[in-house]
């Protein structure tokens, strides 16, 4: 998405000649180690048969996220939805009476998500209005030329993904499984929130890289200001609703022995409003063309995390790691909304951040 918005015509052509041979070379790749891991004999033998649908499905279903992609660069959003649209229709058609008749298995569910998306990519390549360009230097140049950015964007998403996975361990092994299971009911619940934050994402992501290469500083801006905005009322209004209703949802959805949540969900809706705030942040870091940055904040916040988990989780359980939860995602926006505005004051002066 970033470096699509930079260019135009027979320049844009190549490019997404070039994105589509990496996709390509990265569904062979995926082919290959799934292939490996059959003839190594790696997992159940009751796998097998998931493995070799695996070899075939796995191509078609990256090929799908390439056309989303591909069309959310172009803030074709219209046509996305469509492709979306209809995948869930072609999925639900085929799954729903293999469900009531009771024969629905996983083989036939893979199936029906490649046959989805197979479908879904085959209907684009044949209306699409773009022209791809492909050649093989050109794509190795694209490559190293993309590296440079998606190294950092990798290591930022390791190191982001860390405390999600940490810490219901450190809750189950303090407290053990019924603080773990509650905490789980409260963040599966507030979670719906990123569904939303995934939709916005898709929507100004783009949008935001497009409005740098265009406007610079003061476009970006405005783009980030609508952002921020957006996900602040909606997630303000969901903490609040999490605060006063929370409780009681949950016990609705899974038990009385829930219903007394309610502080632990507002606690996690005030968490995915800060991280809401944070993404908007680094979102505008990777619209510079600035992914190292984002790395910078991460080590910090997870630093952060650490520390938090390690105090308040003994001390209070559940609610420590819904405390905790939120003192991360707090000193995260806080670190890229500061990184962020000390690196637009150095682009707009002409320097380096």
């Amino acid at each position: 998405m970033v470096y699509a918005s930079r260019r135009s015509g027979t320049a844009a052509e190549v490019y997404a000649g070039s994105a589509l041979l990496h996709h390509l070379a990265l569904g062979a790749l995926s082919s290959l180690i799934v292939g490996g891991m059959l003839l190594a004999g790696i997992g159940p033998a009751s796998m097998k048969s998931v493995w070799i649908l695996l070899l075939g499905i796995a191509p078609l279903y990256l090929l799908r996220d390439f056309v989303r992609q591909m069309l959310f660069a172009q803030a074709n959003l219209r046509l996305a939805l469509a492709l979306d649209v209809l995948v869930a229709a072609v999925q639900l058609g085929l799954m729903l009476p293999l469900a009531i008749a009771g024969t629905l298995n996983v083989e036939l569910t893979w199936l029906s998500i490649a046959f989805a998306s197979g479908l879904a990519a085959l209907l684009w390549a044949f209306g699409k209005q773009e022209t791809f360009r492909g050649s093989l230097p050109a794509a190795r140049q694209h490559a190293r030329e993309n590296w440079t950015f998606a190294k950092w964007a990798l290591l930022t998403q390791v190191i982001g993904s860390s405390t999600p996975y940490l810490m219901p361990w450190i809750v189950a092994g303090i407290h053990g499984e019924t603080e773990t299971g509650l905490l789980g009911a409260c963040i599966t619940i507030v979670g719906l929130s990123n569904m939303f934050l995934i939709g916005v994402g898709n929507f100004l992501s783009p949008k935001a890289a497009r409005a740098f290469a265009s406007g610079g500083v003061p476009a970006l801006q405005n783009v980030l200001w609508q952002r921020g905005t957006l996900c602040a009322s909606a997630l303000g209004l969901a903490s609040l609703l999490a605060f006063t209703l929370g409780g009681p949802i949950a016990g609705l959805v899974y038990g009385p022995e829930f219903a007394d949540c309610g502080l632990v969900m507002g606690l996690l809706s005030l968490a995915a409003l800060a991280n809401s705030l944070g993404m908007t942040a680094g979102n505008g870091l990777c619209s510079m063309d600035r992914p190292g940055a984002n790395l910078w904040a991460d080590v910090g916040t997870f630093i952060v995390s650490l520390i938090s988990m390690l105090i308040l989780i003994p001390l209070l359980g559940t609610l420590g790691a819904a405390l905790a939860t939120l003192c991360t995602m707090t000193a995260d926006a806080t670190l890229r909304w500061f990184i962020l505005l000390r690196t637009m004051r150095s682009v707009a002066a002409g320097r380096s951040p």
